[in-house]
């Protein structure tokens, strides 16, 4: 979320998508997958009514995996007249050419890039790739779930209070039995 606010307000975009998926294409043959009605609510929950902010249930509504270039075609039939911007990290940027449809992907949106800690992306390109000025965060919803299921405390800002204690309500990555 802290990205996500970044980017809206460094770039001054009118909305920020958040927009889980139902089944993401790299992962599609695993198990622990949290369960979709889980992953929108805690959402639902770090939006908390933040304006410029929403949750997509784009993703979650069409079956099969979700590849990011179905859903940027879905986006611009809903918002024709909108200019697209996917916000991603140095990992995932340094990677986007092994994507689906890359270079329609590129030629779909401008790509906001963040820092992440170990990665160096180049983001030399002109036009299509805007740097986002922020503090690069050192978390990983991996970390965080690994914490959880050991019993480790989660450190200061990795979820908000309100998504801590879903995850704590609904035993949300823990082990069986724990």
């Amino acid at each position: 979320m802290a990205l996500a606010r970044a980017a809206r307000d460094q770039f001054l975009l009118d909305k920020v998508l958040i927009i889980p998926t139902r089944i993401p294409p790299h992962k599609s043959d695993r198990m622990d997958l949290t369960p979709e009605i889980h992953r929108a609510r805690m959402i639902e929950l770090a939006i908390d009514n933040d304006p410029g902010l929403a949750l997509s249930r784009l993703e979650l509504n069409r079956p099969g995996p979700s590849y990011t270039i179905d859903t940027l075609r879905s986006l611009t039939e809903i918002f024709p007249q909108a200019e697209l911007f996917l916000i991603v990290g140095e990992d995932a940027f340094r990677d986007i050419d092994s994507w689906r449809e890359a270079a329609e992907i590129r030629s779909l949106v401008k790509f906001i890039v963040a820092e992440r800690p170990g990665f160096t992306a180049d983001t030399t390109e002109t036009g299509s790739v805007l740097r986002l000025q922020t503090e690069a965060l050192d978390i990983a919803s991996s970390d965080i779930r690994s914490r959880i299921e050991s019993g480790e405390a989660l450190r200061s800002g990795m979820v908000p209070e309100r998504v801590e204690q879903y995850i704590q309500k609904m035993k949300l990555y823990r082990k069986y039995g724990v």
